[in-house]
């Protein structure tokens, strides 16, 4: 049986080691990586494909595994060169350093000894050790990209809406099997999500049993610049295969936001009734900034879009489809 997914194992030209692993769709992956022509925007960096092995689909299908050899692009055209999302968020949060010596540098929740959780997150799982501390990690390209909104910015969510349709519109690229965009689109309208932020234990009040939290959030991942540092006053929680973090100061959610990495544990419509009551108790609408989709507290719709998201192939890839 053709395998649904490649598991893809990159490593550098430069010093021969492997920096990482990444899941792509069969569908989205190239027939033939072509030495010196094949390129891959790895979040926020250039890579341009030295070798593959194998370097055919007809080859990589047997196996559902092949390794590519990439160098770092120092230098290219601007007209070159492909960001791999349409929008990203104008600032991420401050970061602080960890000494993993000490574990008063790390937030105190007291998390169950036996919960523990995959290493990394997002779309490529360094190979690294294992984070001390249970901390989930998300590249900075994936900050605010599905987060909740007060329903009061309606007007700032559609204006930036129609300015992400017009980068996928316009300046979507499709090389060689490589989706990516020659524009992306900085969100800079909503500097706070929450309005009116509300009390992270009324979030801790909702959440399903079967959820279990981190002890904090960091930024990493190939091509992160803030591998070792947490974010400061960040949580996140794993609810079957959604990840749900963000920002509380002083007791109060300001940022709430998902990510699509995790286990299919609870059954979607416990997801559903989870971020349905977020949404009513806060009147906040659910938004996916890369997909373009906008969220009203609505049953039959959420669940349509947790069932597409987070259930048919989690954790998913970019892009969508």
């Amino acid at each position: 049986m053709e395998p649904s997914h490649i598991q893809i194992t990159l490593v550098d030209a430069e010093t021969g080691n492997a920096f990482g692993e990444m899941d792509s769709p069969i569908g989205k992956m190239p027939e033939v990586f072509e030495p010196g022509e094949t390129t891959l925007n790895l979040q926020g960096a250039l890579w341009v494909v030295v070798k593959a092995e194998p370097s055919t689909a007809d080859e990589y299908k047997q196996t559902g595994k092949v390794t590519v050899t990439l160098e770092k692009v120092k230098r290219l055209p601007a007209r070159n060169i492909l960001y791999s999302l349409p929008t990203i968020c104008d600032t991420i949060p401050s970061v602080k350093s960890v000494n993993r010596e000490r574990t008063d540098a790390l937030p105190v929740v007291a998390v169950p000894a036996d919960q523990t959780q995959p290493d990394g997150a997002g779309y490529i799982r360094p190979k690294t050790a294992r984070p001390e501390g249970n901390i989930y990690r998300i590249h900075e390209d994936y900050w605010r990209q599905i987060e909740f909104a007060s329903l009061s910015y309606q007007d700032d969510i559609e204006a930036e809406m129609n300015e992400i349709a017009l980068v996928v519109r316009d300046h979507s690229d499709n090389k060689r099997g490589i989706m990516g965009f020659t524009k992306i689109h900085i969100r800079k309208r909503i500097c706070r999500p929450m309005a009116r932020p509300f009390q992270f234990d009324s979030l801790l009040s909702i959440m399903p049993e079967e959820s279990r939290q981190y002890i904090g959030i960091g930024f990493g991942g190939a091509g992160s610049m803030e591998a070792d540092g947490l974010i400061e006053n960040g949580f996140a929680f794993q609810v079957g295969p959604v990840t749900v973090f963000g920002l509380c100061d002083n007791g109060l959610v300001g940022t709430l936001c998902l990510h699509e990495y995790g286990e299919k544990s609870i059954p979607s419509r416990g997801v559903t009734v989870f971020l349905e009551r977020i949404m009513l108790a806060n009147n906040l609408a659910l938004i996916d900034w890369c997909r373009q989709v906008v969220l009203l507290p609505n049953a039959n719709a959420t669940q349509n879009y947790v069932e597409k998201v987070f259930y048919e192939n989690a954790p998913r890839r970019w892009p969508p489809g």
